[in-house]
């Protein structure tokens, strides 16, 4: 009995170790916000979900508005837009089974550390190739846009990264 108490311990340890070096792995530019308190901000809990689910070039419709795009324009970015929603809901479905697997393996006592690695690199070798796609898709779009088209882009960017240093200031 004691022995089966001692490895659910280490079990849920070595979980919550894996998971928390995941977390450092995975996180990447979140750092910045550990303990200044916007973690827990309403507004930046939006702008980080918006980050994330906008694609690879998010662009306000004012913006789309300003491009006066032309069809065979409007079909490539549609096209770009669309992939990136089906990429990010495939990546969303292949995490949940994951965590799933993941769960009942754990639960089950056949937890392998070192499957699960072999998993999780499987499984980010798949969403870097679809990631590289959708950037040929969105480069394509770009393609396609006039260089006073790019300019509206450009500023529209430019403006974006000025508005986020006079927040951190």
């Amino acid at each position: 009995m004691t022995n089966r108490k001692f490895a659910r311990s280490a079990i849920a340890g070595l979980s919550m170790a894996l998971a928390s070096g995941a977390v450092l792995a995975y996180g990447g530019g979140h750092g910045d916000k550990m303990g200044k308190g916007s973690c827990n901000d309403k507004s930046a809990r939006m702008e980080h979900g918006q980050k994330q689910r906008g694609g690879m070039m998010q662009l306000p419709s004012a913006v789309i508005e300003k491009l006066n795009l032309t069809d065979a324009q409007k079909a490539a970015f549609f096209d770009a837009q669309t992939a990136s929603k089906a990429m990010r809901d495939s990546m969303r479905e292949t995490m949940r089974d994951a965590r799933e697997q993941r769960k009942s393996a754990t639960e089950s006592g056949k937890f392998d550390p070192r499957e699960m690695f072999k998993q999780q690199d499987e499984r980010m070798g798949k969403m870097q190739q679809a990631r590289q796609s959708i950037q040929q898709q969105w480069l394509g779009f770009w393609d396609t846009l006039s260089d006073e088209q790019k300019s509206v882009v450009q500023d529209y960017m430019q403006s974006k990264v000025q508005s986020k240093k006079s927040k951190q200031s």
